[in-house]
Order: structure tokens, then sequence, then C-alpha cells
């Protein structure tokens, strides 16, 4: 007896595997879209975990823009960070914040930026820094594609004295656009009030390096290198010349205080002061002459020669 019945053809897994991801990316797609119409939803979200980054209160006042796909992009108006112990005392405020990068980067942890800003920004003292800290615009800047090389831009005041600071940044192509992202080693500027310097930034997975700095305040000169920067808990090498003398330097944190200790590899007099007025000039344009900064810079020899 003849059979008509045409053979079933079977689906290999592989053909499976790639149907559900289709099916999976689909419905993925789906709620993101959803998710895009819910403002408010999203607000709230990125409102908690600024809270819990910060330990702080927050509050983002207006999502003026949502969009998840294919590019993940936020417009937030009223950023706010209220002290979680005094909701009077205002911390942080944020008048216009933007980021924008392709959402499946986010995914993956790549970290490239289609944009990324900070405009009219205040920051209280004694939080983050000594003195009080307006930023007028932080972001990345790329003023002459082709030309210049895009940067991290910040200008703004620190102390009641003007801020400029950049950071270089890697500009890629991608899609009659550009991607910008911060390589492992970046050259840097700043200069805040009669400070001026430029540096070298390295960052690897366990610590950061801040070398061939070369740094004048209000006249006098210091080049160093401030080696295997710690986060958790704060410390730090230094090593270097300041007004051609040359300097070793320790960082640390006991409690709430930050300390750079720098012995000198000189017992002249002379000498000594020249280093001295160095440093003490550095801690006037930053506002940490005090006991009380939470950040404190001494020269150990001064200690030394006191006891």
């Amino acid at each position: 007896m003849n059979s008509n019945k045409t053979p079933s053809k079977k689906v290999t897994w592989g053909k499976r595997i790639v149907l559900v991801l289709i099916i999976l990316a689909g419905i993925f797609y789906g709620i993101l879209n959803l998710a895009e119409r819910s403002k408010d939803s999203i607000r709230l979200g990125l409102q908690d975990y600024l809270a819990k980054a910060s330990g702080q209160n927050a509050i983002i006042t207006d999502m003026t823009t949502v969009e998840l796909s294919p590019d993940m992009v936020f417009r937030m108006n009223g950023v706010l960070l209220h002290d979680k112990d005094d909701s009077k005392k205002t911390l942080v405020s944020i008048e216009k914040a933007y980021i924008g990068m392709p959402f499946i980067h986010m995914l993956t942890g790549r970290r490239n930026y289609i944009g990324l800003e900070i405009k009219n920004a205040k920051i209280a003292s004694g939080y983050m820094f000594p003195q009080k800290m307006e930023i007028s615009f932080a972001g990345i800047s790329d003023i002459a594609p082709g030309q210049k090389p895009a940067v991290f831009l910040l200008e703004g005041r620190y102390n009641n004295k003007d801020i400029l600071a950049t950071l270089d940044l890697v500009r890629k192509n991608d899609e009659k656009r550009y991607l910008y992202a911060m390589p492992s080693t970046s050259g840097l500027t700043f200069k805040i009030g009669s400070i001026e310097g430029t540096g070298v930034l390295k960052q690897s997975f366990i610590s950061l390096d801040v070398s061939q700095i070369n740094m004048s305040v209000a006249g006098k000169i210091a080049s160093f290198d401030v080696k295997d920067i710690q986060q958790d808990p704060v410390s730090g090498t230094l090593s270097g010349n300041i007004e051609g003398h040359a300097v070793d330097g320790l960082l640390t944190k006991t409690g709430d205080n930050i300390m750079l200790a720098i012995s000198a590899k000189t017992s002249d007099s002379k000498e000594l002061d020249d280093i001295h007025a160095f440093i003490e000039s550095f801690k006037k344009e930053l506002g940490i002459e005090g006991n009380n900064t939470g950040f404190q810079i001494k020269l150990t020899n001064d200690i030394q020669n006191k006891n």
C-alpha cells in the first residue's frame, strides 16, 4: 500500500533558538515602546537610582525626553539632591541634564555616548568639595570634528574662582554620527584661579594614575606624578618636585578627612620655604587653608621641625 504522506521536516535546535530570540526581541522592543509612553515611571526609576547611589534624597522634576530604542536618550529638568537628614538643605541642583547612548551599548556595558551634558549646576560647600562649586557646563564638546579632538569640558566657578578643565575623548564613527568614549589614557588640562596645569590620566581596573602633571600656582611651579589612586579606601602616592626640589607624598583618609602628606628630600631652610610657599598658595586657591575642610595638605618637614 502506497503512502502519499510527505515526510515532516525537522526544525533543528539552532533554528528553534533563533526563532525564540526573534520572538523575545520583538516582545522586548514592544515593551520598550510602551515604556517610552510612561515618562513618569522612568522618572521615578531614575530618581530612585540617584537616591540609592548618592545616599541622599533625590528629585527629578521633569523628564522632557524619554527614548529607549534604538538609542537611550534622557533629557531632564530640575535634578535635585537634598540632605537625607535635612530635606530643606539642597546639596546638588542641576537645571538641565542630558544623556544619550545606543541602547545595545548600555546593555553590553560599552560606555560609548551620543551625548552627555549638564547645564547650570550648583554643588554645596562640604558636599563632594570643600567649597561651593557652580557648573555652567559639563559634558562632551566637539566643536571641530576632524580638526580638534573631542573633549569632556568643564566650565564654571569654584571657591569664587573661574574653572576651565578638559579631558580628551575618543571620537568614533557610527552610522552617520559620532560616538564618544573615554580612553584608558587621556590628556587633561585644568585651570582654577591662578592654578594652571596639564597632565595624563590613566585608568585601569584597579586604580587611577595622573602622571606628567606640570602645574603653576601664582608663578610657582611643580611637576609630579600621582599613582595608584584608590577610592575605597582613599589612597595614593606622589613623587616629583616643587620649585625644583624633590618631594614624595602619601594620600590617605581618616574618618571624613582626606590628607596629602608631602615630604621634602631636603633640610635646607630656603628650599623648604619654597615648597611651603607653593603648598600654601595652592591651598588658598582651593579654599582648604583650615583644618576642617575635609581635605588637608601638610608638609611633614614642618611638623618634624616643630617637634
